[in-house]
Protein backbone atom coordinates (compact mmCIF):
# COMPACT_ATOMS: atom_id res chain seq x y z
CA UNK A 1 0.00 0.00 0.00
CA UNK A 2 1.39 3.19 -0.43
CA UNK A 3 1.52 6.21 1.78
CA UNK A 4 -1.20 8.37 0.59
CA UNK A 5 -3.73 4.89 0.58
CA UNK A 6 -2.51 4.10 4.36
CA UNK A 7 -3.14 8.19 5.33
CA UNK A 8 -6.11 8.19 3.82
CA UNK A 9 -8.25 4.69 4.63
CA UNK A 10 -6.19 5.82 8.56
CA UNK A 11 -8.33 9.20 8.79
CA UNK A 12 -11.39 7.65 7.38
CA UNK A 13 -11.31 5.21 10.35
CA UNK A 14 -10.47 7.18 12.82
CA UNK A 15 -12.93 9.97 12.13
CA UNK A 16 -15.80 7.57 11.86
CA UNK A 17 -16.75 7.35 8.28
CA UNK A 18 -16.83 3.27 8.28
CA UNK A 19 -17.39 2.55 11.94
CA UNK A 20 -14.31 0.59 12.27
CA UNK A 21 -13.84 -0.34 16.18
CA UNK A 22 -12.36 3.16 17.29
CA UNK A 23 -11.29 3.57 21.10
CA UNK A 24 -12.84 7.17 22.47
CA UNK A 25 -11.97 9.14 24.93
CA UNK A 26 -11.84 12.67 26.33
CA UNK A 27 -8.63 14.98 27.63
CA UNK A 28 -9.44 18.47 29.67
CA UNK A 29 -7.06 20.58 27.81
CA UNK A 30 -5.27 22.06 30.43
CA UNK A 31 -5.03 26.01 28.31
CA UNK A 32 -8.49 26.32 27.68
CA UNK A 33 -10.24 23.87 30.52
CA UNK A 34 -12.06 22.12 27.66
CA UNK A 35 -13.08 18.47 26.99
CA UNK A 36 -10.97 17.47 23.85
CA UNK A 37 -12.14 14.04 22.35
CA UNK A 38 -9.17 11.75 21.27
CA UNK A 39 -9.91 9.03 19.13
CA UNK A 40 -7.43 5.80 19.00
CA UNK A 41 -7.53 2.80 16.01
CA UNK A 42 -4.48 0.84 16.59
CA UNK A 43 -0.84 3.16 15.63
CA UNK A 44 -3.55 5.89 14.60
CA UNK A 45 -4.99 8.42 17.15
CA UNK A 46 -6.50 12.40 16.24
CA UNK A 47 -7.21 14.97 18.51
CA UNK A 48 -9.83 17.45 17.40
CA UNK A 49 -9.24 20.72 17.08
CA UNK A 50 -11.73 23.20 16.44
CA UNK A 51 -14.48 23.10 13.49
CA UNK A 52 -13.51 20.53 11.13
CA UNK A 53 -9.45 20.55 12.12
CA UNK A 54 -7.86 17.78 14.27
CA UNK A 55 -4.47 16.44 14.74
CA UNK A 56 -4.16 12.74 13.08
CA UNK A 57 -0.72 10.93 14.66
CA UNK A 58 0.72 7.54 13.32
CA UNK A 59 2.80 5.99 16.18
CA UNK A 60 4.01 3.02 13.37
CA UNK A 61 5.48 5.98 11.29
CA UNK A 62 6.17 8.70 14.42
CA UNK A 63 4.20 10.91 11.78
CA UNK A 64 2.18 13.80 13.22
CA UNK A 65 -0.53 16.07 10.32
CA UNK A 66 -2.56 18.87 10.87
CA UNK A 67 -5.97 17.33 9.00
CA UNK A 68 -8.48 19.94 7.65
CA UNK A 69 -11.66 18.44 5.95
CA UNK A 70 -14.26 20.00 4.31
CA UNK A 71 -17.30 19.27 2.08
CA UNK A 72 -15.48 17.89 -0.32
CA UNK A 73 -12.09 17.29 0.33
CA UNK A 74 -9.79 17.61 3.24
CA UNK A 75 -5.74 18.33 3.55
CA UNK A 76 -3.00 16.61 5.27
CA UNK A 77 -0.39 19.02 6.41
CA UNK A 78 2.99 17.23 8.29
CA UNK A 79 3.40 19.22 11.73
CA UNK A 80 7.11 18.61 14.20
CA UNK A 81 5.54 15.86 16.59
CA UNK A 82 7.71 17.07 19.02
CA UNK A 83 6.64 20.67 18.55
CA UNK A 84 2.70 19.50 19.00
CA UNK A 85 3.33 17.47 22.20
CA UNK A 86 5.14 20.32 24.01
CA UNK A 87 2.46 23.12 22.96
CA UNK A 88 -0.98 20.61 22.79
CA UNK A 89 -1.26 18.69 25.91
CA UNK A 90 -3.92 16.70 24.93
CA UNK A 91 -2.02 15.37 22.03
CA UNK A 92 1.08 14.03 24.01
CA UNK A 93 -1.66 10.90 24.90
CA UNK A 94 -0.94 10.13 21.61
CA UNK A 95 2.87 10.74 21.03
CA UNK A 96 4.30 7.89 22.62
CA UNK A 97 7.78 7.57 20.79
CA UNK A 98 8.88 10.63 22.09
CA UNK A 99 10.22 11.02 25.60
CA UNK A 100 8.27 13.62 28.17
CA UNK A 101 9.98 16.77 26.53
CA UNK A 102 9.40 16.03 23.29
CA UNK A 103 12.89 15.05 22.19
CA UNK A 104 13.20 11.68 20.83
CA UNK A 105 14.80 9.40 23.06
CA UNK A 106 18.89 9.91 22.56
CA UNK A 107 21.05 6.93 21.10
CA UNK A 108 23.39 5.57 24.04
CA UNK A 109 26.51 4.70 22.26
CA UNK A 110 29.31 2.95 24.33
CA UNK A 111 31.66 5.77 25.67
CA UNK A 112 35.08 6.28 23.24
CA UNK A 113 37.94 3.84 23.71
CA UNK A 114 40.44 5.48 25.50
CA UNK A 115 43.60 5.71 23.20
CA UNK A 116 46.60 4.42 25.02
CA UNK A 117 49.26 7.17 26.27
CA UNK A 118 52.14 6.05 23.80
CA UNK A 119 50.34 7.31 20.99
CA UNK A 120 50.85 10.76 22.07
CA UNK A 121 54.45 12.79 22.06
CA UNK A 122 55.46 13.54 25.68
Amino acid sequence: MRMREILWSGLFCVTGAFGCGITMSNIVDPATGKSISVMQKDSLCTVELVGSSSYLMDSNTESCFLVITAIRSAALVSVDCAKLKRKYVPAAKCITWLDPVGAAPALLLPPPAALPSSTFPH
